[in-house]
């Protein structure tokens, strides 16, 4: 019963989506004692009633051809308004079950409309799931995700973002382009990055907490650039921010991080990492900033001047921190 109604739903989207075209190209006497862009208003909503009618069966790329037709439509009445950017959005929700690419496209188009009309949190969120598009790729497709695009794209979300005064919303994103850069190698970027979540955490009593993350964060992607200077005066200044740090298990254990790197101490350096990691689980990200860290250790030790901080080919996923 259910797949019977799921056909004659999908036919029915077939028969408006075959109206909206028929209206389109129309050309009759009638058309001359008609409105020039009445045409254009009732394909607009026959193309949005097919698009109904194939989400509700999720036939996603006739649903997103049917939304995108529709916006098409309003562009020619010369209306950037919200059914168009609208239409927009709702193409790209049904295109990115099948086809991300489009979906992306799709949402340009209706950032471009909401940001006309200043719509910024709007603007910022598409922005941010074209972001996660770049980031995720396509499953089937390794090559198709694009870090670098990725950062572009949350960087742009950022910015929206904070044009509304959606400071969370903002620093999210920030954090994302923070942790996207260190994969990458921009780690004086990324710790750049981190710092300026740090000042705005600090900002308010509520936000606080999260402070002394992004500080460790911005610390060890300075350790794994081989700035270790720059690591202990973040974190002398981070002390002076917040008093209460001193003495916490993430105060301890980047301590121990820094002084393992500055004395080239490799069993300290991973005394502080076994203590930190049977309190807390050290994630993926940290981990292999800290596999960096390790390695300049030992490249100095071992008098290997080759660039230890460098991108060695997978070898991350072979060692750990012990």
């Amino acid at each position: 019963m259910a797949a019977a109604n799921d056909v004659a739903q999908k036919a029915k989207g077939d028969v408006l989506y075959t109206q909206a075209e028929a209206t389109l190209n129309k050309k009759s006497m009638m058309s001359f004692f008609t409105p020039k862009g009445q045409k254009f208003e009732d394909a607009a909503e026959l193309f949005s009633k097919a698009g109904n009618a194939y989400k509700r069966v999720s036939a996603w790329q006739e649903a997103g051809e049917s939304y995108a037709k529709c916006g098409e439509c309003y562009l020619q009445l010369g209306e950037g308004n919200f059914d168009c950017s609208k239409a927009f959005e709702d193409a790209g929700d049904a295109y990115v079950h099948v086809n991300p690419q489009e979906a992306v496209n799709a949402w340009r188009q209706a950032i471009e409309i909401y940001s006309d009309n200043g719509r910024w949190n709007a603007c910022g969120k598409l922005q941010k799931q074209i972001a996660e598009i770049y980031e995720k790729g396509d499953d089937n497709n390794d090559s198709a995700r694009s870090v670098e695009d990725a950062i572009t794209a949350y960087e742009q979300a950022e910015q929206f973002f904070q044009s509304d005064s959606r400071t969370q919303l903002a620093n999210q994103c920030s954090e994302k382009v923070a942790l996207l850069c260190a994969e990458q190698g921009e780690l004086v970027k990324a710790a750049s990055k981190f710092q300026d979540l740090t000042n705005s955490a600090m900002e308010k009593k509520l936000t606080s907490f999260n402070a002394k993350n992004h500080v460790v964060k911005a610390i060890a992607c300075l350790l794994a650039a081989e700035d270790t200077v720059a690591a202990r005066s973040t974190l002398d200044d981070f002390m002076q921010k917040d008093y209460a740090f001193d003495g916490t298990r993430e105060h301890v254990f980047i301590t121990g991080v820094i002084e393992g790197v500055e004395n080239l101490d490799l069993d300290g350096f991973s005394a502080a990492c076994q203590e930190y990691n049977k309190i807390k689980k050290i994630d993926p990200w940290m981990t292999s900033m800290l596999l960096k860290s390790r390695r300049i250790i030992q490249s100095q030790v071992e008098g290997d001047d080759e660039g230890a901080g460098g991108d060695d080919g997978g070898a991350e996923e072979e060692e750990d921190l012990t």
